[in-house]
């Protein structure tokens, strides 16, 4: 049970698997430290992207963005009745 509640040694557990596959493959924790705002000119972008029918991807794409972040940030835009 150590395994799911030590996250340390879980993370090390991780770390040493992918080193082994990919000597060179860094791997990261999710940190809020890395998360990047949406500035009022990508959140317009991304609304008349959306209005102009562009997929998740092409817009992702465009703004530099990953798909998943789009995705939520689509969802809390409409939940706020902005599109």
């Amino acid at each position: 049970m150590s395994y799911k509640t030590n996250w340390q040694y879980r993370f090390y557990l991780e770390t040493q698997k992918w080193l082994r596959e990919y000597p060179e493959y860094e791997l990261i924790t999710s940190s809020r430290d890395r998360m990047r705002p949406y500035t009022p000119k990508e959140i317009a972008t991304l609304i008349a992207m959306k209005q102009k029918g562009c997929t998740i991807q092409h817009i992702a794409d465009q703004l530099g963005r990953s798909y998943w972040s789009i995705v939520y940030k689509t969802k809390d835009l409409q939940d706020q009745n902005l599109m």
